[in-house]
C-alpha cells in the first residue's frame, strides 16, 4: 500500500506530491508543461541539529556536529536523480 498526499495547484500548471516510502517521503513536483523562461523554486529548511552540506552532484547533505551524514535530498530532474539511484 502506498500513502500519498497531492497538493494541486500550488501554482499554476503545478502539483506537488509527496509519497510516504519505507525509509522517508518523496516528494515530487509535478510540472503540467515546460516553463516559457528560467523558472526556480525555493524551499525552507528547518531542521535542528543539522546542517545543509550541498555536494558536487547537487545533493544536499544533512549533516550532525561531527559531519555525518544523517539525511540527504536527492537533486532530480524529470524524475531522475543526477546523483544515481
Amino acid at each position: 500500500m502506498v500513502d500519498t498526499l497531492t497538493f494541486e495547484g500550488v501554482a499554476p500548471g503545478v502539483d506537488v506530491e509527496h509519497v510516504v516510502e519505507p525509509g522517508g517521503v518523496k516528494e515530487t513536483v509535478v510540472v503540467a508543461a515546460p516553463p516559457a523562461g528560467v523558472s526556480s523554486w525555493t524551499w525552507v529548511l528547518r531542521a535542528d541539529g543539522v546542517s545543509p552540506v550541498l555536494d558536487e552532484l547537487g545533493t544536499v547533505n544533512l549533516v550532525d556536529a561531527d559531519r555525518e551524514i544523517v539525511m540527504h535530498i536527492r537533486h532530480q530532474w524529470r524524475g531522475i536523480p543526477l546523483g544515481g539511484g
